[in-house]
């Protein structure tokens, strides 16, 4: 039942091209397409939807959202130079994780689909949450 796929789509990783003597200096982010998923107590992506078909038991990241610490939404303007297949960044947030600081900022260039999956996220920590207390 912990397996059964809740909500999934596409997102973008950024990715902070400062540490990165390779990247390209004049765009201070990188963005990655990533194909996600969440179940029950998981939230995953792959590199595309394929790698979840084939290879569904080796995702890039995997953690489980009892591991959440917060959520946060961010102003989408610090990203307003970027483009996500042509279209303006309508909706930003970031991931921040108990274990060892780990964080993950996401960007979708839709606003609702945006708001669904923060939401959902948000109630499946405050569930998980709740049942700790």
């Amino acid at each position: 039942m912990n397996d059964i796929i809740l909500y999934d789509g596409i997102l973008y990783k950024v990715i902070d091209n400062m540490d990165n003597d390779n990247i390209d200096k004049n765009n201070k982010y990188q963005l990655l397409e990533r194909y996600f998923q969440i179940t029950k107590n998981c939230f995953k992506y792959y590199n595309h939807i394929d790698e979840a078909i084939h290879e569904k038991d080796k995702p890039l990241v995997q953690f489980d959202i009892r591991h959440i610490k917060d959520m946060k939404i961010i102003d989408s303007n610090i990203f307003e130079e970027y483009k996500l297949n042509g279209n303006k960044i309508k909706f930003t947030f970031a991931i921040f994780l108990n274990q060892n600081s780990d964080f993950f900022t996401f960007l979708l260039d839709n606003e609702d689909f945006g708001n669904s999956l923060f939401n959902l996220m948000n109630l499946l920590k405050n569930y998980y949450d709740d049942k700790k207390a």
